[in-house]
């Protein structure tokens, strides 16, 4: 089983408080932040409190009304929800729920580590090593927070340091240029200072390679829109060069079923993930989200909030074997007989809750992601490189497919099946609308299964709420 019962413990049960939304604070803190970092354990404490951004309401496992709605990959699963049909149909504005609460959450995760970098260093009986993990693992957290609000708005504001007063808030929006130089910054110091592992008690802690696998991502992103700096790709390269080792099997799991068995969650590929622990820290929401609404097949009531597009759903070649993660039918939780679906749901988080306890983990990074976008990043320096076919090849192996070889295929080709492969291999784990975007396919893309887009829909609207409590803001263009 998983062993991931201290950091769980630590994100659910510290109250530390003290860091409240950006440009908006309600005084509600149980810890004064100018008396707290005192000591190491205070330090330790804090930084643990940072890790709370991965689960917290709007933390990476409730991604996909940003990542995968708003895309050709997902759908909504139940029709109620007018807030997730909205992103579904691109009929959203400033006011949908879902922008200004992942804007107040990532500000809200940034601003504790913020704290944490400025208050670490002046920690006394704190050893310099440990200082300098601790403010590698905040600087990480600071740097993914950043990544994912410069993908979604565009330009935002940027800060690194942290509130302590309730004036001089209204902070205006930097470049996306500068924001990405501090996120490249940030990984730069955390791939340098975070350990290579963790004793077992602290599973699901940052680790050097998950900087390293992050920063060359960014890299990549760089590479393409908006930014165009196609110099990164050489940059993403050599990381990756460094970084991921052959034979590729070794570090992936041998079948789907066993990378999808929860028994096997923080061990081979899953290199960074979104912690729970059943009666601990409780995950329902995500397999009741991926379930079809109150179809009876967990212990719990299922909201069906998202499915596969039928479109994308139709897409997996019957003999990949993650099509069969793509369900149309599943046992009733009580009686075992079989509840037929409407349309086909996800189970890669599948869970039954029982007792309403879940411990489903979400990946944020795993190993997979980092062999195609190294494929990816070495077809652009240069095709036909075997480095590159290997590396795609691994993953489609795994999945029961044939190898591809260079001979069938040219770089544009090749292009097209490592994205496939993502689309495939990382369905629903938050990447599809990041890639649309950075691959300039967005708009054709959707506007080829009907959905009305167009430029504009590469940023999402700044929050309204954020606009009017902070006139330094402007509006993206058409919203």
């Amino acid at each position: 089983m998983k062993n991931n019962i201290f950091l769980c413990m630590a994100v659910a049960i510290i109250g530390f408080t003290a860091c409240t939304d950006f440009l908006h604070e309600d005084s509600r803190s149980t810890i004064d932040p100018e008396s707290f970092y005192q000591n190491a354990k205070q330090a330790e404490s804090g930084v643990l409190a940072i890790y709370a951004g991965f689960t917290g309401q709007y933390g990476f496992y409730k991604l996909f009304p940003m990542t995968e709605l708003p895309t050709d990959q997902g759908r909504v699963g139940y029709a109620g929800d007018i807030v997730l049909t909205a992103m579904n149909d691109f009929t959203y504005d400033a006011n949908n729920t879902n922008f200004s609460g992942f804007w107040q959450h990532c500000y809200r995760t940034i601003n504790r580590a913020n704290m944490a970098i400025h208050k670490i260093p002046d920690v006394p009986d704190l050893a310099e090593e440990d200082k300098n993990i601790f403010i590698a693992e905040a600087r990480f957290i600071r740097s993914l927070f950043y990544f994912n609000l410069v993908r979604w708005f565009g330009d935002v504001p940027l800060t690194t340091d942290y509130t302590k007063e309730l004036e001089n808030l209204e902070i205006p929006r930097d470049s996306q240029e500068k924001v990405y130089e501090q996120i490249v910054e940030d990984l730069l110091f955390a791939s340098r200072y975070l350990p290579e592992s963790w004793s077992q008690v602290n599973t699901g802690r940052i680790v050097r390679v998950a900087a390293q696998i992050t920063l060359a991502k960014v890299y990549i992103t760089m590479a393409g829109y908006p930014l165009g700096q196609s110099d990164k790709w050489q940059a993403a390269v050599t990381i990756l060069e460094n970084v991921l080792q052959e034979p590729y099997s070794d570090y992936l799991f041998d079948t789907i079923e066993e990378l999808w068995d929860e028994a096997n969650e923080n061990s081979r590929e899953h290199i960074l993930s979104s912690q729970f622990q059943a009666g601990i820290l409780n995950n329902t929401i995500l397999p009741a989200s991926f379930s079809p609404r109150s179809s009876g097949i967990l212990a719990i009531q299922s909201t069906g909030e998202i499915a596969p597009e039928m479109g994308f759903y139709h897409s997996f070649d019957p003999a990949d074997a993650r099509f069969e993660l793509m369900k149309t039918e599943y046992p009733h939780y009580t009686s075992g007989q079989m509840v037929q679906f409407d349309i086909p749901f996800c189970f890669k988080y599948f869970d039954t809750c029982e007792g309403s306890r879940g411990g489903r983990n979400f990946p944020i990074l795993r190993y997979a992601d980092a062999l195609l976008l190294y494929a990816e990043a070495l077809n652009e320096t240069g095709y036909g490189q075997a480095k590159a076919f290997r590396a795609l090849n691994a993953v489609r192996n795994r999945a029961g497919l044939p190898d591809l070889l260079p001979e069938n295929m040219d770089q544009a080709l090749f292009r097209e099946a490592v994205y496939e492969e993502r689309n495939k291999e990382l369905c629903f784990e938050g990447h599809r609308w990041f890639d649309l975007k950075r691959t300039g396919r967005f708009v054709e893309t959707l506007r080829a299964i009907g959905k009305n887009v167009d430029e504009h829909h590469l940023v999402f609207p700044i929050p309204q709420r954020e606009l009017d409590a902070n006139p330094s803001l402007v509006q993206n263009d058409k919203y």
